[in-house]
């Protein structure tokens, strides 16, 4: 496991690639459970319990659909494994990462102190992720840079917008 997320980290760093991931089902399920496991405290951060496990499960779901939908769209299903491996092992990089900035914006918000350092750490988190994952769908469906950016760009809105709906932010 730990080989399994050193990879990530270099796949964070743009080393290597989702290419790089075990092609085992077993590594995929596992990765995909711990990503929950630790995406839930990030959600308990502002959510009810149960609320949290639904976010949870939405961005899983989401994050599936996406995959397979551009995988069979280039015809690549194969890589499906080893894709939502590389995704969801540097997606619980970037929630480590994430938690306490996003646990000090809760404890500041309810304070009412400067929640400048958190925020700037989130946004550049968030964006560190997006071009993590145009990396890994560049690497995973041999497209231009250019053309990873835009479906990449189109599933960050896609589950932004998902999760707003669904999730709406309470004031």
């Amino acid at each position: 496991m730990l080989r399994l997320l050193y990879t990530c980290l270099e796949i964070m760093w743009f080393r290597r690639g989702p290419e790089d991931m075990p092609g085992d089902l077993r590594w995929t399920v596992a990765t995909m459970a711990a990503y929950a496991a630790v995406g839930y405290p990030l959600s308990a951060i502002s959510l009810p319990p149960f609320t949290a496990v639904l976010q949870v499960l939405v961005d899983l779901l989401l994050l599936v659909a996406f995959v397979q939908i551009v995988l069979r769209w280039r015809g690549l299903i194969n890589r499906l494994p080893q894709t939502l491996t590389a995704l969801a092992g540097t997606g619980i990089l970037f929630t480590i990462f994430a938690l306490p900035a996003m646990a000090s914006l809760d404890t500041i918000g309810k304070s009412g102190g400067d929640a400048s350092i958190p925020a700037l750490i989130v946004i550049v988190l968030m964006f560190w992720n997006l071009a993590v994952l145009v990396h890994v769908m560049r690497r995973t469906l041999e497209v231009t840079p250019g053309r990873a950016m835009w479906l990449s760009l189109a599933y960050f809105v896609v589950s932004f917008v998902v999760m707003s709906v669904l999730f709406p932010p309470t004031a």
